[in-house]
């Protein structure tokens, strides 16, 4: 009988989950409140339920030998009403961890992990006091939720901490210290249940407005710089006890000092370029992890690219990315989302020799969309 793999959450990371997990000839069923969500069709059983109904909870729990997360922002609730019929992996403890900035700041503190410097806003009194004490400019994020730029605000001067903070609703934040043309990277790499650990080449990362637009690997680091971060990769795996994949973001500022930026406990958007270049995937190598098989083979990792595609590129439309694809090379994967701004749709995997066309092709629609 076939292992059971359960997702809370139905977008495209646990599409491409169920996909890998098919390979394997494991089962799963997805719980997502969302009616259109990318796993609906790429999973065996789907649950449409929202994440604080117990009898769905139970229902997954019961069903799955191990359940896993498409994201971060799955309520606590849900994740310790599964855990008491089954395992979760990452475990609910170390959500709880990661899930919170500032509790996330305060483990890799306990690590003695290099990052920016940051301070709670969750008060009135905290509030005038990271106003007064605070490096600026700095970045005001909530705690919980936002992502791709979403719940942040840039404060360029400490006068502007309250209004900032007023714009998010005066939410628990924590202001972190804005670092100047810094460089990113990504590690993404995976934990097995006995502690091996398999780390893929590091992931050189471009943002715009917050958001992820291009990511390379290998990225072109320092040597030391490289090892530095996947010491320190494997410092905080070992110190959550992890289990599966996990992505840890890093800045290099201009003095080529190292700090972790964010911890994703899951599979990664730098990470698809994965799906292209490895062997075996970041998905291939989570449902492995989670659900306690050996840890796939990732090498020989050959050098390529990954660019998000978004609603301003057109290229959401299954035609034109067949029509892209012929012209360019590489290989469009699309989420069959309904478009709206600054969602992603898809993403464009290509290999070092086919980088050139694809880039171009990627300007000129970008070119088009602003003109």
């Amino acid at each position: 009988m076939s292992q059971v793999l359960g997702i809370l959450g139905g977008g495209q990371l646990a599409m491409f989950m169920c996909h890998a997990a098919r390979e394997l000839n494991v089962s799963t069923i997805v719980l997502s409140p969302d009616g259109d969500a990318c796993a609906r069709d790429a999973c065996d059983e789907f649950i449409l339920s929202d994440y604080d109904d117990p009898s769905a909870l139970q229902r997954l729990g019961e069903s799955c030998d191990v359940v896993t997360l498409d994201n971060e922002h799955i309520p606590e609730e849900a994740l310790l009403s599964v855990a008491r019929h089954c395992a979760v992996y990452p475990q609910p403890g170390v959500m709880s961890r990661l899930r919170d900035r500032l509790l996330q700041r305060g483990l890799l503190t306990e690590l003695n992990v290099p990052q920016v410097r940051f301070w709670s806003v969750d008060t009135e009194a905290s509030m005038r006091a990271a106003a007064q004490g605070a490096i600026f400019p700095a970045v005001l994020k909530r705690r919980h939720g936002g992502y791709d730029g979403y719940g942040q605000a840039k404060v360029e001067r400490s006068e502007d901490l309250a209004a900032a903070w007023d714009k998010l609703a005066q939410a628990p934040c924590i202001l972190e210290a804005w670092v100047p043309g810094v460089s990113e990277f990504s590690i993404v790499g995976m934990r097995a249940h006995d502690g091996e650990i398999k780390l893929y080449p590091e992931i050189a990362n471009w943002h715009s407005e917050g958001q992820l637009v291009r990511s390379d690997i290998p990225a072109q680091l320092p040597a030391e710089i490289a090892s530095a971060a996947q010491n320190i990769w494997r410092q905080v795996a070992d110190g959550l006890d992890y289990r599966g994949v996990l992505t840890i973001e890093f800045f290099v500022d201009q003095e080529n000092t190292l700090m972790v930026n964010e911890i994703a406990p899951r599979v990664h958007n730098s990470g698809h370029v994965t799906q292209l270049v490895s062997p075996h995937s970041q998905f291939m190598a989570h449902v492995r992890g989670v659900l306690g098989m050996s840890l796939p083979d990732i090498e020989p990792v050959i050098p390529g690219t990954m660019w998000n595609i978004y609603p301003q590129h057109g290229l959401h439309d299954p035609e034109l990315a067949q029509k892209a694809e012929n012209q360019a090379g590489g290989r469009i994967l699309l989420y069959g989302k309904s478009a709206r701004p600054r969602r992603k749709m898809g993403h464009w995997l290509a290999t070092e020799e086919e980088r050139p066309l694809v880039s171009e092709v990627m300007k000129n629609a970008e070119h088009r969309d602003a003109s």
